[in-house]
């Protein structure tokens, strides 16, 4: 054996004794909170230090855990123009050439026209029947069996919280009106099993959440919510609109369902003379009025652009709003839900990229730091 060689195996001894000692002096309870604050590329990282961080940085539990702590970062689309990232830490110009969403940027999603997210996971798909899921954070995707069909379809991914396990949805539109409803368990299932269904429903583009094993979806025939558990695979619930929201709109004012500290909630009107926002958040089982309505104040700078004919608003699960006017270069707004205050968002914190998925349609992706394995 050379003398390269054992110099080699003598330094790895040596690591791996000190690391032994290190782990040994650190409480197992301060080792989870400190993996916890990793981003998802150091803890892919520390997955192969050894066998014990391998299986705790695998553990479901963990993950989930990791997504609660670590800050979400709002992916927004505006129409035909560029995604930006918005990140609310101090980050260095550098840091932000490393967008998760430039993994999506393939020639393999190339022809995938529609996106939807849970859990950090991206669904792409187009309406031949490709959909791939794919985790931007860790690098992984995979295509889902594709079932070739004349008609349109909507996809959204949500997150089964028994068997920790992620299951994509499909609602199939079939020329002449017909409706098939299917599901998919990713890494489990080889083909779609159908999901039987006393409603018909067609979901709307982009509007959905799933929160504890339902996914919520904003339903374009009656112009209500559909509640479907993840866990039974079924429908479990309708929920009506806000008393006199939905029918005042107009198509590109659709409230917007999203949510907020785990609960339900929608985006409703933006009161321009008034500087306002409604915000309506689920609380009760009420069938007539089960919405609890918050008025937000909109920023002073808000009042001096009021002409603006619609403003774009998202939320993360924390409840933090960003809001961005409809006009030319707008300003960016980001409301702390916690702070309950308004501040505007720095340039040089926003990360533009261009980005063929989903040309001319406004997209709001909440892409929360994953490490969901999906292999």
């Amino acid at each position: 054996m050379s003398h390269f060689s054992l110099t080699i195996i003598n330094h790895n001894q040596i690591f791996m004794e000190d690391y032994n000692y290190i782990v040994a002096c650190i409480p197992g309870e301060l080792v989870i909170e400190i993996l916890k604050k990793l981003p998802a590329k150091s803890l892919m990282k520390f997955k192969c230090v050894s066998k014990s961080f391998y299986s705790l940085i695998s553990d479901p539990f963990f993950i989930e855990s990791h997504q609660k702590s670590y800050i979400t970062q709002f992916f927004v689309n505006r129409p035909r123009m560029t995604y930006y990232r918005l990140s609310k830490s101090e980050e260095r110009d550098e840091d932000l050439a490393t967008c998760p969403l430039e993994y999506l940027d393939q020639s393999c999603f190339q022809n995938l026209r529609y996106m939807q997210s849970t859990n950090g996971l991206v669904c792409l798909w187009n309406n031949l029947g490709d959909i791939a899921i794919c985790n931007p954070f860790i690098k992984q995707h995979v295509f889902l069996p594709c079932q070739l069909h004349k008609g349109s379809t909507f996809y959204a991914i949500g997150f089964d919280t028994i068997t920790k396990r992620h299951k994509v949805f499909k609602a199939e539109l079939f020329r002449g009106g017909k409706l098939i409803y299917s599901i998919f368990t990713i890494d489990i299932d080889k083909s779609w099993r159908e999901v039987s269904s006393y409603i018909n429903f067609r979901p709307t583009d982009d509007n959905c959440v799933c929160i504890d094993g339902v996914i919520y979806f904003v339903n374009n025939y009656i112009r209500d919510i559909v509640a479907f558990s993840v866990v039974d695979e079924k429908f479990i619930r309708r929920i009506p609109f806000p008393i006199n929201e939905w029918p005042l709109r107009l198509f590109n004012f659709t409230p917007l369902l999203v949510e907020t500290k785990g609960q339900v909630a929608i985006l409703g009107h933006v009161y321009f003379n008034f500087g306002k926002i409604a915000l309506y958040i689920l609380n009760g089982t009420s069938e007539i009025e089960p919405w609890v309505k918050h008025t937000i104040e909109l920023p002073l700078e808000f009042k001096k652009i009021t002409h603006s004919f619609c403003f774009l608003l998202t939320t993360n699960p924390k409840g933090d709003i960003l809001s961005i006017p409809e006009i030319k270069n707008p300003p960016l707004f980001l409301y702390d839900n916690e702070k309950k205050e308004w501040r505007k968002v720095a340039r040089n914190k926003i990360y533009g990229q261009n980005f063929h998925i989903q040309d001319g349609a406004q997209i709001y992706l909440n892409l929360v730091e994953s490490i969901w394995s999906l292999k």
